[in-house]
């Protein structure tokens, strides 16, 4: 179908990640569909455990091998961005996937440009201080394949009101 058209495409290949990514598909989950808003970290990590935990998203969750690196040297260090037209699951998905990073051992910065301030909605927690803002990990176990030894990850967010922030200019 699409994807394959697309992974197969010589535009995806030129800006695949090295030579591990020769020959990837691109990964499609399908989610669940609940007929209720997911609101609050408990159950945004439910979500995310069931949609990111395997299922060829374990580059993305999973670490890099840095046995010969200090303990203070970055993670494999990402940074995924979600768009599309509007109701599309944006905020639950990059809420979810934020707080599956997180529950994986990963230290995670979530910024939403949404006007209408949804991210805090989802995560039931304001966020219209303009800075960033611990979120806290209740209620969600470590994602499988978490770092070794017990590293907890952390979750921060903010919302960013873009024309606010262009008049600042």
């Amino acid at each position: 179908g699409a994807c394959a058209e697309v992974s197969g495409s010589e535009e995806y290949r030129s800006n695949a990640g090295g030579d591990e990514d020769e020959g990837r598909p691109i990964n499609v989950r399908e989610v669940p569909f609940y007929d209720m808003e997911l609101v609050g970290v408990p159950a945004l990590g439910y979500l995310g455990g069931r949609t990111f935990a395997g299922g060829g998203f374990e580059r993305l969750v999973s670490f890099d091998d840095t046995a010969d690196a200090g303990p203070d040297a970055p993670r494999n260090p990402k940074l995924v961005v979600c768009g599309g037209k509007g109701g599309v699951g944006k905020t639950t998905t990059s809420a979810s996937l934020a707080i599956a990073l997180a529950s994986a051992g990963h230290s995670v910065a979530l910024v939403s440009t949404d006007p209408a301030h949804s991210l805090g909605d989802a995560l039931d927690m304001d966020l219209r201080g303009g800075s960033l803002t611990d979120v806290p990990l209740y209620g969600v176990p470590p994602a499988p394949g978490a770092l070794p030894g017990g590293d907890d990850g952390t979750l921060s967010a903010m919302e960013i009101d873009p024309t606010a922030a262009l008049s600042e200019l």
